[in-house]
């Protein structure tokens, strides 16, 4: 009993910032969660946050499961100010490395003409990043986007879409399209 309040003690003193759960964040391995200060880790409506081994993370890096389930693999690393925001499926590989700002979503809003955008729902999917995957700094992955294994995503791009495995993912700026509306 003593020695399982003490595992206990060494994980949550790493990560007592924040954590707003109903004992749906699962470590599933005796390997080190460790979360620096300011991260924040929450469940609702029944969301899951599962660690399957190693895992570290640095500041103000933000897991939100609203409904969904996200699951890391063995050794997976996020730095400063990253966020991952799940309804669906967020599954991200072992050995994984994501760099400093990535936003990780696997919804969108609903938009028609008629109502206010925030009260017309989500269109929730999935993202799943594989095994050895190297993703930049200032990524975001949008929804129903999956990363074969051994990728590297170059920073700055936007992910929506099927890649490859072995794939290196760049993004050109005069590639940038912009749609007005101008019917509401």
């Amino acid at each position: 009993m003593f020695k399982k309040i003490i595992k206990a003690f060494r994980f949550f003193k790493l990560c007592f910032y924040i954590i707003k759960s109903n004992n749906k964040i699962k470590v599933e391995s005796p390997k080190v969660v460790q979360l620096d200060r300011y991260t924040s880790l929450t469940c609702s409506y029944n969301g899951s946050i599962k660690f399957i081994g190693k895992f570290n993370c640095r500041r103000f890096v933000s897991i939100s499961s609203n409904g969904g389930e996200i699951v890391f693999g063995d050794d997976v690393f996020l730095n400063n100010y990253s966020s991952i925001t799940c309804r669906g499926k967020v599954h991200i590989g072992m050995n994984t490395l994501i760099g400093e700002s990535v936003k990780i979503y696997d919804h969108d809003h609903v938009f028609s003409k008629q109502g206010l955008i925030k009260d017309q729902g989500y269109k929730v999917g999935s993202v799943v990043i594989g095994k050895n995957v190297w993703i930049g700094s200032n990524v975001t992955i949008l929804r129903d986007t999956v990363i074969g294994d051994n990728s590297v995503v170059g920073a700055g791009c936007v992910l929506k879409g099927i890649y490859k495995e072995g794939s290196i993912i760049t993004s050109k700026a005069d590639t940038t399209e912009s749609i007005i509306i101008t019917e509401h």
